[in-house]
């Protein structure tokens, strides 16, 4: 279930990502949160369908309300410049 979960757990981080201005802290913070919960919380195989299910029914619900492109209300997300040696 773990594999099935992947695709579906990173797009709901980039989401958060994406909607709280590029946070990164955000996004640690979830990640350790759902980190805890999974080796802290024993769970049948029934549960982990359950919640994979859940998981994925949530993310379609993200995307279909935002949208594909940013996951966010903005049509485009901004992206700091890096500067270059020519610079």
């Amino acid at each position: 279930m773990f594999m099935l979960g992947v695709v579906p757990l990173s797009v709901a981080f980039t989401w958060v990502h994406n909607g709280t201005g590029l946070s990164i802290l955000a996004s640690i913070l979830l990640h350790s949160w759902t980190n805890f919960t999974v080796q802290t919380i024993e769970t049948v195989p029934r549960a982990e369908v359950i919640f994979t299910v859940l998981l994925i029914g949530f993310v379609v619900l993200i995307t279909a309300i935002w949208g594909p492109k940013t996951l966010t209300s903005a049509d485009e997300l901004h992206h700091p410049t890096l500067k270059t040696e020519s610079e």
